[in-house]
């Protein structure tokens, strides 16, 4: 299900987008018209995408939508005149911010928020993994500690101390990141 958060004062971009994202494709739309109500919407709810058409009744808009991409880490579609376009692509070039000129056509508008959800997907699967692999990462570094210690400890090679603590953990049904835990933090009698 797609959570889309759209930021416009403009009505007419409003209805457009209704009609193009229908409820029953995409239920969760909220609409809202100026920055703050933006950041306040953001704060209590998860979205995948913010639609934002500046200007904005509080501001003109591009300073939220940097704003917005940095500190709720979702994909942000920026839907600008197209004299401005060059200018504002400029801006946020370096933010990963999607911009598209206004007028366009409403399969152009479909296909732009389309692709944007689907970078948005991208993006959350791959950080998930990145996720993952840090903690990945943190536990290996544990149980090298844990490793070190029996090394220098029991003057075990490297084999040993690892088969120690794979028998340990298959002994007690402990993960080996909990054994090698506890051998770092000096509680072998728990092991």
């Amino acid at each position: 299900m797609s959570n889309i958060l759209v930021v416009t004062s403009v009505e007419s971009t409003r209805k457009v987008i209704q009609e193009i994202l229908p409820r029953t494709i995409y239920p969760w739309i909220q609409f809202v018209s100026s920055a703050m109500d933006a950041k306040n919407q953001l704060r209590q709810r998860r979205y995948d995408l913010c639609i934002l058409q500046p200007p904005l009744k509080d501001e003109f808009g591009v300073r939220t939508a940097r704003e917005i991409e940095v500190t709720f880490s979702i994909g942000v579609l920026l839907l600008v005149k197209n004299d401005i376009y060059d200018q504002i692509c400029f801006q946020v070039k370096e933010q990963g911010i999607f911009v598209m000129a206004l007028p366009a056509s409403r399969q152009m508008l479909l296909q732009t928020i389309a692709n944007g959800m689907a970078a948005q997907i991208k993006i959350q699967a791959l950080s998930k993994q990145l996720q993952k692999e840090k903690k990945r990462l943190q536990d290996e570094k544990i149980i090298y500690r844990a490793k070190l210690i029996l090394i220098e400890n029991y003057h075990w090679d490297e084999k040993k101390a690892h088969h120690y603590i794979e028998k340990l953990a298959m002994d007690t049904s402990r993960k080996k990141v909990d054994i090698a835990r506890s051998i770092t933090e000096g509680d072998l009698r728990s092991s």
